[in-house]
């Protein structure tokens, strides 16, 4: 479906976790079937957390990062997870669907959704919550190997014991410190 293909590229695509979560709330108004949609993270989501046997006796705040009711984008809020559901719901007279979000074993939160009448086609709703813990997860990846990557480069280019930059780095951004310092006519020692 449409919904899915924006999903794995805008999320793919984005640059900050605001960012992915607003796209997450933007392709899930697109052939979702959803009338209403919350995704409701733990705090810690991003960990790689399991479900062990005591899970259900521990309470944690949850936030609901993305979503939206009736087409309006609903705001950042936080709740128990015993609560299950936001204050703005509790009173609602909707049906309301839960769905775990989680890739492989780690666990992330759950989507709340509330499916249009006559609308709604399983399979595809289902494709959908499954895509979205899979590009969570991606999107996590991509974090953490962006952090190694610059961690590595920074150990590549300066010395271990005095953090400067070592002829690697000289070799890299000596060029453009000089030029700076030339257009700023600032004083550049070495």
């Amino acid at each position: 479906s449409l919904s899915m293909i924006n999903l794995s590229l805008m999320v793919s695509g984005a640059d900050t976790i605001e960012d992915c979560f607003r796209e997450i709330t933007e392709t899930a108004k697109v052939d979702t079937g959803f009338k209403d949609m919350l995704l409701c993270l733990s705090h810690d989501w991003n960990k790689m957390k399991t479900v062990d046997t005591h899970f259900h006796e521990t309470d944690e705040e949850m936030t609901v990062v993305a979503g939206f009711i009736d087409g309006e984008p609903v705001p950042r809020q936080t709740f128990r997870r015993k609560d299950i559901l936001p204050k703005d719901l509790m009173d609602a007279a909707k049906p309301y669907f839960i769905f775990p979000i989680h890739h492989l074993q780690y666990y992330m939160g759950y989507l709340i959704v509330s499916p249009e009448e006559n609308v709604c086609d399983k399979l595809t709703m289902l494709a959908w919550i499954l895509n979205l813990g899979i590009m969570l997860d991606n999107w996590r990846v991509r974090q953490e190997l962006s952090s190694a990557v610059s961690h590595m480069e920074n150990l590549y280019n300066r010395d271990m014991l005095t953090n400067l930059y070592n002829r690697r780095g000289f070799e890299l951004f000596f060029e453009e410190y000089c030029k700076e310092c030339m257009e700023t006519k600032t004083p550049l020692a070495l």
